[in-house]
């Protein structure tokens, strides 16, 4: 059984509500999802393989983490794509569940 990450309408993350949203004027081959922290919404592109909504959601979550400013932007890229694929990979393993059991 593969196990899928749900990905929300919204995220609390670092004591804010963050919006999540489907998006078409994002261009699927060119930029897959965007972290906006003034608006505080993550957007993934319409489109998108379910693969690659959830690792476009992780990658925009671990954007959301870092505190804004507290690491060079190049460098937060690096360490974000570093982190995504494997961070999936070790939550699926892990077999998350819901707290209902279902």
């Amino acid at each position: 059984m593969t196990l899928r990450l749900r990905i929300p309408r919204s995220i609390r993350l670092r004591g804010a509500i963050y919006r999540v949203r489907t998006s078409r004027s994002l261009n699927r081959l060119e930029t897959m999802a965007t972290f906006d922290e003034k608006s505080r919404t993550i957007t993934l592109a319409h489109g998108l393989s379910l693969r690659q909504r959830e690792e476009a959601f992780l990658h925009e979550v671990l954007h959301a983490v870092f505190p804004n400013g507290v690491v060079p932007s190049k460098v937060e890229e690096s360490v974000v794509e570093g982190l995504d694929e494997p961070l999936l990979e070790a939550l699926r393993q892990l077999r998350w569940r819901r707290a209902d059991g279902k």
